[in-house]
């Protein structure tokens, strides 16, 4: 049958369905390599259509080459841009390319270096990441959605309850979103808000498309940060400096993460910033150029702690010193600094 099929072609070069049902027998026999440059061959000539392009990403995937995959389906939906099932191939296989890429991340940063780790990570997010442009709708703002990371109490005190308080104590009415179990909610009822902002998200897959679907539907997206976990420059911290309380892999998984915080500050239109350090280094990021300082405060729950304190606390005995940090980080200070002050 191939022979046959390479007769026919050898006579009339230009019969696409000829190269198509070529390329589907060598796929049939496992001829894996072979099929992909027939297929490859057929876009390179112009005898493509969609059904190209999806076989195509379809072997590169048998051989688990995502990332090209992706690239393939992406080409195909910019041939065929209406097409809505390459499309959702595309979104896929970029998912599956990151994700794969992801899991192997923190072990090509201890192999190589952490820059060629961190350089495949920023490749792969780009992969999923819908550059198109996004609408702008001129409204009052009166819904705040947060977006936020709620894995350090401290951070989410801050950044993520104070803030609620106070949009609702401006007249707004919001409401917080948990990025790890609660996007898709978001999603389901973005129509429902009229800005967003991100707290301390890095941009996996899922936190992607909720930017670019906020952005979509003409929402105002805000990107709010108190560390510097998104310049490659500065994080993380040398391992030493957390004195043995990290290992080395999950260093170098801290530092895979850098590129997803700097990508989804990037994808936003706004920046917050919780220390005047960081404005700038938010505005040079964020889409307008522009970031506003929103610096931590008193609270609620700190003013409760003061007076409780206060009302037990004893009129004589011995002086406590508190040395309080929600960062591993900061072990070598206290080591350092704080032990040899404390001993004289």
């Amino acid at each position: 049958a191939d022979n046959l099929y390479q007769h026919v072609l050898n006579a009339f070069p230009n019969y696409a369905r000829a190269y198509q049902h070529q390329s589907d027998l060598l796929d049939r026999n496992e001829w894996n390599g072979t099929t992909i440059g027939q297929r490859q061959r057929i876009i390179d000539s112009n005898l493509f259509n969609k059904w190209t392009f999806l076989t195509l990403a379809k072997s590169y995937a048998k051989i688990g080459q995502y990332a090209n995959a992706a690239v393939t389906l992406a080409k195909g939906s910019a041939a065929f841009p209406v097409d809505v099932n390459i499309r959702l191939q595309y979104r896929d296989m970029a998912n599956r390319a990151f994700y794969e890429l992801w899991d192997r991340a923190p072990q090509i940063a201890l192999s190589n270096d952490y820059e060629t780790a961190q350089t495949k990570v920023r490749e792969a997010i780009e992969l999923c990441t819908d550059r198109n442009p996004s609408l702008f709708r001129s409204r009052k703002i009166k819904r705040i959605a947060i977006v936020g990371n709620e894995d350090i109490a401290q951070c989410k005190l801050y950044r993520i309850t104070q803030k609620i308080s106070q949009l609702r104590a401006a007249g707004f009415d919001a409401k917080s979103f948990n990025y790890t179990s609660d996007i898709q909610d978001y999603i389901d009822n973005i129509d429902q808000f009229d800005a967003v902002i991100f707290y301390r998200v890095p941009g996996f897959p899922a936190v992607v498309d909720a930017i670019t679907r906020s952005k979509n539907f003409g929402l105002p997206t805000f990107y709010d940060i108190d560390d510097l976990v998104f310049d490659c420059r500065s994080f993380p911290p040398h391992l030493d400096s957390y004195a043995g309380t990290i290992t080395e892999e999950l260093h170098a998984s801290m530092a895979c993460g850098v590129p997803l915080f700097n990508h989804a500050i990037s994808l936003c239109d706004y920046g917050i910033a919780s220390t005047s350090a960081l404005v700038p280094l938010l505005a040079e990021r964020v889409k307008t150029g522009k970031a506003y300082l929103h610096r931590n405060a008193l609270g609620e729950e700190h003013l409760a702690a003061i007076s409780a304190a206060v009302l037990a606390r004893p009129k004589t005995g011995p002086c406590r010193i508190l040395y309080a940090s929600g960062t591993r980080a900061h072990k070598e200070d206290f080591y350092n600094i704080l032990e040899p002050a404390l001993v004289r």
